[in-house]
């Protein structure tokens, strides 16, 4: 699939996604995206929203792959999204590159302190 131009998209990281490859949902655990949102909304800023979203439904705690797209929903309030390469998420302020160190601390249950 080619590389997204996430930055010509005037801040919105999705339109135009053919149809049949939105990313919707962790799918380790299946958990839509709109769910997170929806627990979202209770939380006082993103890493309380993340971290809260983890412990209600383990979404990063498998493959990881879906924290960016679960903190990009959190940051946007959207729900679907083209697949995304590591500078289009650098892009709208999230660091993939910090995936690995979320999922432990979630894993650990001390993302909400230590990052």
């Amino acid at each position: 699939m080619p590389h997204s131009d996430a930055s010509t998209n005037s801040g919105d990281p999705t339109p135009n996604i053919p149809h049949g490859t939105a990313i919707t949902s962790c799918l380790c655990f299946g958990v839509e995206f709109s769910e997170i949102t929806g627990i979202a909304t209770g939380c006082t800023d993103e890493r309380h929203a993340l971290a809260e979203a983890h412990r209600q439904t383990r979404c990063g705690s498998r493959c990881g792959l879906c924290l960016p797209y679960i903190q990009l929903a959190i940051k946007t309030n959207r729900t679907a999204f083209p697949v995304l390469w590591a500078e289009d998420f650098t892009t709208f302020g999230i660091d993939p590159d910090k995936a690995t160190q979320i999922q432990e601390s979630l894993a650990q249950g001390t993302y909400a302190m230590t990052i």
